[in-house]
């Protein structure tokens, strides 16, 4: 089968593959974009399944909203991408009853964490889009002022920051945000990109339309520009060994050009799609002890008519992410414990989302309405113990609707019109990279972070394999829906191709820069 041709492809069309795409297209490089599934955006996913409602399978939230270099680069606002900044954020419920904790985006009710989170959000954020440099070199250069403080906040682990949030609901919620950014383990330290992940899960912002509205945005960016784009181009191997890369699919179609961007995971790329004399040996031993998350969420998903749940208080009834099931810290962590060991928790306890409540757009008015899109959040062992998930996934989901049902009030007044749901193993099969269900690639552990994501040679978006880039979310910075791993890539590319990259320095990177809060590229060698 004829090759076809290029300057740049991009394997995987997720976020930060049309991120790519978008500015190499308007840089001037023909591009094209392939991905094995038949639509874009990876887990960017919101899909109506045919019906009223809007459900966001995967990411439904995004850790930085107008402050994203991209949402400016590309005009995705002029490309009709609306942001939602909702507050208050959280609630924890207390198992049983009792008053709800309410935190807003002020971060008040966490006590003397506030002040530690209000840092890793603002000294931390720029790092996430400069050139990585070692890790101990970060924390040696933010060790003053508000950088110390967010060191502070690195240097913990989800046990210490639970201890230090209040009370023991505030202990409850911390110990569950932490997993959530991808911290399980309660003595696993966040490092500085682990605590800027959890900062923002108190600071989130919604897309108008659900996630799967920044990822058309995304698309338009680059289709307006002069990209290309393959649909169900399932790429089986990448062969790298002469004047140009080459992507193989499974169909026999065939793709050449002089520089090829990734944005798989590390173990996908360099262990399954390279050829194994291609990838330096230093690589391959880092790829195979690449850590990936050892479970990831069960999501279900209801379409009701009727007014949604309520808890105790207005205030919590209005929080983005509302935790039910849990006494305390404690019993998060034996939840926690158990899907990662491959256990079913003993409850599905975790955290409801009222998805209609802050983007109306997600639940049509009708005309008998009102309808409302709920969205219920567990932690799950990646394989059913007892059976497949297959089979027991709605089972699993008629629980969480019991549980959701139990710890709020209001709901057995509402009709349910329509419910799904999705496994970790689910997820895994429907997005490539999403390793035992997680959308991270890999561990944002810090020894995974910074120089070493995924190895020293590689964490800038280039490799030592001619023509080879990465540019998704198992290099630099990895924090999911940042869009920075295209981002990057896009730069490393341009620079290979000597073509111009036309965007400036991000605002929030040329600030941390003059206050003496970023390394300076020269003064790491």
């Amino acid at each position: 089968m004829t090759a076809e041709h290029f300057d740049a492809i991009v394997v995987g069309g997720g976020p930060n593959g049309l991120t790519c795409a978008a500015y190499l297209a308007r840089a001037g490089a023909g591009v094209v974009v392939l991905d094995k599934r038949f639509e874009w955006g990876g887990t960017l996913a919101t899909d109506d399944y045919s019906t009223p409602f809007s459900y966001n399978i995967c990411q439904y939230a995004l850790p930085l909203g107008r402050e994203l270099p991209p949402y400016g680069d590309l005009d995705l606002e002029r490309l009709s991408v609306r942001l939602l900044e909702p507050d208050p954020v959280a609630a924890f419920v207390p198992l049983g009853g009792g008053e709800p904790l309410v935190v807003g985006r002020d971060g008040k009710a966490l006590g003397e964490l506030r002040p530690l989170i209000d840092a890793a959000d603002r000294v931390i954020a720029p790092l996430l889009y400069a050139p990585p440099v070692p890790v101990e070199e970060a924390e040696r250069v933010l060790d003053h002022d508000d950088g110390r403080l967010a060191l502070e906040l690195a240097r913990m682990t989800p046990a210490d920051a639970a201890s230090r949030a209040g009370d023991d609901r505030g202990a409850g919620l911390v110990r569950y945000l932490c997993a959530l950014a991808g911290f399980g383990h309660a003595d696993e330290p966040l490092g500085f990109v682990g605590a800027f992940a959890f900062a923002r899960l108190l600071r989130p912002t919604l897309v108008v339309g659900g996630a799967k509205a920044l990822a058309n945005g995304l698309f338009r960016a680059g289709a307006k520009a002069g990209a290309q784009y393959r649909p169900v181009a399932d790429v089986q191997r990448i062969e790298a060994n002469g004047a140009e890369v080459r992507a193989i699919c499974r169909d026999g179609r065939r793709f050449e050009a002089a520089a090829l961007v990734s944005t798989l995971d590390p173990k996908t790329t360099f262990l399954e799609l390279l050829d194994p004399g291609t990838v330096p040996e230093t690589i391959r031993v880092a790829a195979e002890a690449w850590r990936i998350d050892a479970c990831g969420p069960f999501t279900a998903h209801y379409g009701i008519k009727g007014a949604p749940p309520r808890l105790a208080t207005q205030e919590a009834t209005e929080a983005l992410v509302q935790v039910l099931g849990f006494a305390d810290a404690g019993a998060v962590g034996d939840h926690l414990d158990a899907a990662a060991t491959g256990q079913l928790p003993a409850t599905p306890a975790g955290h409801l989302t009222v998805t209609s409540r802050h983007d109306p757009t997600q639940a049509a008015p009708g005309p008998f309405g009102p309808l409302h899109t709920l969205r219920f959040e567990t932690r799950a062992p990646f394989r059913h113990p007892e059976a497949d998930w297959v089979r027991a996934r709605a089972g699993y989901r008629d629980r969480c609707r019991d549980l959701i049902a139990q710890e709020t009030a209001g709901l057995d007044a509402a009709r349910e019109l329509f419910a799904f749901a999705d496994s970790p193993r689910d997820i895994e099969r429907r997005f490539r990279t999403t390793r035992n269900g997680s959308v991270r690639q890999g561990m944002l552990v810090r020894e995974q972070t910074f120089t070493n994501r995924p190895h020293p040679d590689c964490s800038s978006g280039r490799t030592p394999i001619d023509g080879l880039f990465l540019g998704g979310g198992g290099v630099h910075p990895g924090v999911p829906g940042s869009l920075a791993g295209g981002f990057h890539a896009a730069r490393a590319v341009c620079e290979a191709l000597h073509h111009d990259p036309w965007w400036a320095e991000p605002p929030l990177v040329q600030h941390a820069r003059e206050v003496g809060l970023l390394p300076e590229p020269a003064a790491v060698a």
